[in-house]
């Protein structure tokens, strides 16, 4: 047994003369679970009874001054605490409710969306990686000379690898989509666009603050690749949301990438004509000021 309740004597006499009653609930610590809804009910209840207790005692006493008979009477006040107490449910949730939505089940389409998250994810890397050996020491004394400011060189980097991953991913997705015999209007395949631009973009820059920021390369190596890994980690494509304790949940909820792929999934596995950009816009928007703040840093230190 979850839990039991414990009713006090004379509970609906006191009710309809308006004393106080207590009514306990007794759990059991092997089914926290199941004795947390139970009370979680009970609460409800008693909140219902609270708000009623006040309407149902002046029916009662009007409807006695009128002489109805007790039969009636009793029928009355069952009709109002009946009332009441939909007004009660309706007013309020009965208990807290998070629905998660998991794609897994719906076939082979849902891996191969997900492992091309994770490439695409990994193209970022590697273009960004290419792009920095092709910068020697000498060609940076060059642009600086030249007045190429950091700032500059950063803009140059996110517009160059965000196009091009843009690019390859975008075909690559609507290639894939094509080969699986999945037909999406224009309006879908612009908000799969969206989404792969606003990911790509966002990731290049967090790859570039932290190599302005962290001065040994090798430090910066590890820590871009490290926050890549938590990057795509926590949008679920590794591994589903619903595989991670209860205490990560609300990282998901914050998580740039996690928008970005749950939305991919849900306009190509589920059809859906809507998409949510805020967290990933919040994102774009509050590494851009960053962004400027680290080019600003970075000239500063070498000047």
């Amino acid at each position: 047994m979850a839990a039991y309740i414990i009713f006090p004597e004379k509970f609906t006499e006191k009710m309809m003369q308006a004393e106080s009653s207590e009514l306990e609930v007794v759990g059991n610590p092997d089914m926290q679970l199941e004795s947390s809804v139970i009370s979680s009910v009970i609460d409800t209840v008693v909140r219902h009874i609270r708000n009623s207790q006040a309407n149902i005692l002046t029916i009662n006493h009007y409807a006695r001054e009128f002489g109805m008979d007790e039969e009636a009477r009793e029928e009355l006040i069952f009709q109002e605490f009946v009332s009441q107490f939909i007004q009660v449910l309706s007013s309020d949730t009965l208990m807290n409710e998070h629905q998660t939505v998991q794609n897994f089940s719906t076939g082979n389409m849902y891996f191969i969306i997900n492992g091309l998250f994770v490439i695409m994810s990994v193209w970022i890397y590697m273009l960004y990686i290419a792009l920095m050996r092709d910068i020697s020491s000498n060609l940076e004394d060059r642009m600086r000379v030249f007045g190429v400011t950091f700032l500059s060189q950063g803009i140059a980097k996110i517009l160059t690898i965000g196009t091009i991953v843009t690019a390859v991913a975008a075909l690559t997705t609507f290639g894939t989509l094509r080969l699986g015999g999945i037909e999406l209007p224009a309006e879908n395949l612009l908000r799969l666009l969206i989404l792969l631009a606003l990911y790509i973009f966002t990731t290049t820059i967090i790859m570039i603050i932290i190599d302005w920021l962290i001065p040994s390369f090798k430090i910066s190596v590890i820590i871009q690749l490290t926050v890549l890994l938590l990057v795509v980690l926590f949008a679920g494509s590794i591994l589903p949301r619903i595989y991670f304790p209860l205490y990560l949940d609300s990282l998901f909820e914050y998580m740039y990438s996690h928008q970005a792929l749950s939305w991919m999934e849900e306009i190509i596995l589920n059809g859906r004509f809507t998409m949510e950009i805020d967290i990933m816009t919040a994102t774009l928007a509050a590494l851009a000021i960053l962004f400027l703040i680290a080019s600003s840093l970075k000239e500063r230190r070498l000047l």
